[in-house]
């Protein structure tokens, strides 16, 4: 389970370095609000993730 936390986090990581990337370049509003919206998922997960954890241990 901390396994997937860790891994979950460093997928964050990417995504806001993409955003950054996108930021820069001027990309598609559209495309950088997927990332947005892929980044609060992967958020929302690593927080349900620490929850259970957090209960079974």
């Amino acid at each position: 389970m901390a396994e997937a936390g860790i891994l979950l986090s460093d997928a964050a990581e990417e995504i806001d370095l993409a955003l950054m990337d996108m930021e820069t370049a001027n990309s598609n509003e559209l495309d950088r609000a997927d990332l947005r919206e892929a980044n609060a998922q992967i958020h929302e997960a690593i927080h349900l993730i620490g929850g259970v954890y957090r209960r079974i241990g």
